[in-house]
């Protein structure tokens, strides 16, 4: 059992602890949150409401094996940010009893009564949440903001994989997971080219690329 409990308060915040940061499930279970806090880019205590805890229980005890996983997960990974000396965790007791306000409600809420910024890596959440003018952070966003990013022009080794949306397409992925659709490259897939960037193309899924097959006498390269 978790034993760092905290009523209903409003944390007192100042330079050295940083603003509280209340961590919902999807957060929790995706594991970055201690590595992102030991590496200092955030700082602060971490608060884990009480029904996020009770909601992790749950889905460890599904009857369906992909969410008992994921709920054990997310239990392991919180004792593990608890017995971590360098994290200062608490779990939170709300005074909310309101059950028919949805979770994405109420961490909103809580968020705001404890000043707390909200990290999540729901994309929907985060969403709701600036509509709501709720300081919200996206582990996703920074993961997205740390990728290097491709230029048109550059060439790039790249294993072709798997066809492309059209015929004549194939495509390869860098090892962030960014997709690189490569014109003329069905006939190369399995192997290994050197591709150049031609477009990029930034979608909600993140960056698409578009390159073509490297000829060094076409380009001059």
């Amino acid at each position: 059992e978790f034993a760092f409990i905290i009523p209903y308060v409003r944390f007192r915040q100042d330079a050295a602890s940083g603003q509280p940061l209340l961590l919902d499930a999807d957060a929790i279970m995706d594991g970055r949150i201690p590595r992102i806090l030991e590496s200092r880019f955030l700082t602060g205590r971490l608060i884990v409401p009480r029904f996020i805890l009770d909601e992790l229980k749950v889905l460890a005890n599904s009857p369906s094996p992909g969410k008992r996983q994921r709920g054990q997960r997310g239990i392991d990974c919180l004792e593990e940010m608890q017995a971590n000396k360098a994290l200062r965790v608490s779990i939170h007791d709300s005074v909310d009893s309101d059950h028919t306000i949805s979770m994405d409600g109420r961490l909103i809420a809580t968020a705001r009564l404890l000043g707390a910024r909200l990290i999540t890596t729901d994309e929907n959440l985060t969403k709701v949440a600036r509509l709501q003018n709720a300081q919200v952070l996206n582990v996703n966003d920074l993961s997205d903001a740390l990728k290097p990013a491709v230029v048109v022009g550059e060439k790039i080794h790249l294993a072709i994989v798997r066809p492309g949306k059209d015929d004549h397409q194939g495509v390869g992925y860098l090892p962030d997971g960014t997709m690189i659709v490569v014109n003329q490259g069905v006939s190369r897939i399995g192997t290994t080219q050197d591709v150049l960037v031609i477009s990029t193309l930034q979608t909600s899924a993140g960056q698409m690329v578009f390159a073509e097959l490297y000829d060094p006498d076409e380009t001059g390269r």
